[in-house]
């Protein structure tokens, strides 16, 4: 649990607090970005905003201890009276059944539920792991949410579809990078940064490469993440591409901004999306982007403009979509441009942030005083 330093006052006060549920901040994966960027914003300074880890990293035991402990912790604050919003951060699957725990607690107690949907696989896990029942539970927690944050407006459309009395409302994902600039094309250096996993399409870019890398002398491929890494290794040693192709594993912070740095070109070729959180950051680095028409990635950028779309399990498409970006120094520099103005007219975290504290205000809750 994170809560600010002021809690003798607050008891004085009686604060209620907007009780944030989510993945530990320090995790990997797109929800724990947003929670940092959250953080580094200064949004926890601004707002009474009590964050309860729900999931670390680690072996079972830990996992559930979290959970239990963070559920144990809200119920507490729940009979004391001091959740004014809850604020749950779900994917799809475990983390979606844990955010519902407590979700129907705090509807157990009339509190203001605040559901932020992040999944790209969300519709697939509710059509085919999910049966009558627990299709039912899904429907009644986002039809008695508050309100539901969808990333994008696609997405908002899923989810109207399966709960039609939902009442969702469009965020994106916020995003603070060091200061971009329109790029001009360099080395070549092609960036994935995510899980190395058949879902993101890892295995259908090492195989892509074969052919990309034949057009450009010095071009590298770099697979930063967690992940199936010796699978994805011993990949790359069969197609003989260990001399153009870096695992340097999962990366954060400094250096992952020192990878967007030296990059040309960022690339997403998954089967299932939410919002990137890598196109996001990738976009506000001046980077061209080479991403599959799934989730909300087409809301995010426009084939041809900021980068290139293709459809998933096109291993040819996303060899040319490659090389075709990498090619051509004038057009190379016009997608730069078009996706850093993307970033900072629609994503940037001065944006994006104002719009999730303008929906607290809404829903009864007062920033700190100043």
């Amino acid at each position: 649990m994170n809560a600010p330093t002021d809690l003798a006052h607050d008891a004085i006060v009686g604060r209620r607090w907007i009780v944030m549920v989510a993945t530990a901040r320090d995790g990997a994966g797109g929800i724990a970005s947003v929670i940092a960027t959250y953080a580094a914003d200064g949004l926890f300074l601004r707002w009474p905003i009590m964050t309860l880890d729900s999931h670390v990293t680690g072996a079972q035991w830990r996992k559930l201890a979290a959970f239990l402990s963070a559920l144990a912790r809200f119920t507490a604050l729940l009979l004391g009276r001091r959740v004014g919003l809850l604020h749950v951060h779900a994917s799809s699957g475990p983390s979606f059944w844990r955010k519902t725990c407590f979700a129907l607690l705090a509807l157990m107690f009339r509190r203001p539920v605040l559901l932020h949907i992040h999944s790209g696989e969300f519709m697939a896990f509710y059509t085919a792991r999910c049966g009558p029942i627990r299709q039912r539970v899904v429907r009644y927690v986002f039809e008695h949410s508050t309100r539901v944050i969808a990333l994008s407006a696609s997405w908002r459309d899923r989810i109207l579809s399966i709960a039609p009395r939902a009442n969702v409302v469009c965020i994106p994902n916020p995003v603070i990078v060091a200061e971009g600039k329109p790029r001009q094309l360099r080395q070549r250096i092609v960036l994935f940064l995510g899980k190395i996993c058949d879902e993101k399409g890892v295995f259908d870019l090492i195989e892509a490469w074969r052919q990309v890398q034949s057009h450009f002398d010095g071009a590298r491929l770099i697979l930063a993440g967690n992940g199936e890494i010796e699978r994805a290794r011993a990949h790359i040693n069969r197609l003989r591409l260990t001399d153009s192709i870096e695992l340097p594993g999962w990366v954060s912070g400094e250096q992952k901004n020192a990878l967007l740095a030296k990059a040309d070109v960022c690339v997403l070729p998954s089967y299932f999306e939410g919002m990137p959180m890598s196109i996001l950051e990738a976009f506000g680095s001046g980077l061209p982007c080479v991403a599959t028409t799934v989730g909300g990635i087409p809301d995010m950028m426009s084939n041809g403009i900021e980068g290139r779309l293709i459809r998933p399990g096109d291993i040819q498409a996303l060899a040319d979509a490659l090389v075709d970006v990498l090619a051509d120094e004038a057009r190379y520099a016009a997608m730069s441009q078009a996706a850093l103005a993307r970033f900072v007219s629609h994503y940037a975290a001065a944006v994006v942030i104002p719009k999730l504290e303008n929906l607290y205000s809404s829903l009864g809750m007062t920033p700190k005083q100043t």
